[in-house]
């Protein structure tokens, strides 16, 4: 264990010195083509960095990580093509729609052995759930249902991000009310990396034409 620690902490330090400087410059690039290629090198380099301490710490089960590196690059490379000119609906949103299962499907992998399997944690997410669908369709979906210029394209795509959000927000919450008085670090910080990613969506991104 202390042997998979040692090899895993270099990396990370290196990936998060690396992550502030690709948000520093992301920042202040001065046009669109500079961001989506920091959005593509951002997005691959994290994924595989994801992938080499995978390999190297050989956990028994790695499939979450096999779908967290996948989420990582489908969303980001989809961001940067949208960034470049492909304002949604578009091709840019499959890339971003693919990254939602692989998503949920690494949370689901991820909890296989780590939470207890209690009613009361999956009561307790779906209120949370629910609550969410229902700020949801009062913020995004209905003032777009009452736009007649609207299209059907525009309208499926508004309401498949959201529905995206709630499939990640529903497993993600379901880990985090099992593991309530756990001191499951890892745990932890996927928690709060993926609410942080889902809360910094833009809600208009999916409404543009």
């Amino acid at each position: 264990m202390g042997g998979n620690d040692a090899t895993a902490r270099p990396a990370l330090t290196a990936t998060v010195a690396a992550a502030l400087v690709l948000t520093i410059t992301y920042v202040a690039a001065p046009v669109d083509w500079v961001r989506a290629s920091l959005l593509v090198v951002g997005g691959l380099a994290a994924a595989a960095t994801i992938l080499l301490v995978t390999r190297r710490t050989r956990p028994r089960d790695p499939l979450a990580s096999w779908l967290l590196a996948t989420s990582i690059a489908l969303v980001t490379s989809g961001q940067a093509v949208a960034l470049v000119g492909q304002p949604s609906p578009s091709y840019a949103d499959i890339p971003r729609f693919l990254a939602y299962p692989a998503m949920a499907g690494a949370i689901l992998a991820f909890q296989r052995d780590r939470i207890r399997h209690d009613r009361a944690s999956l009561l307790d997410a779906l209120v949370v759930t629910v609550a969410a669908a229902q700020a949801g369709w009062l913020a995004l979906i209905e003032p777009l249902l009452r736009d007649d210029t609207a299209t059907l394209a525009q309208l499926t795509v508004a309401g498949a991000y959201p529905l995206g959000d709630l499939l990640v927000l529903g497993v993600l919450a379901r880990l985090a009310f099992a593991l309530i008085g756990s001191r499951d670090l890892a745990a932890r910080l996927v928690i709060c990396g993926l609410a942080l990613g889902i809360g910094s969506e833009d809600p208009g991104s999916c409404l543009s034409a």
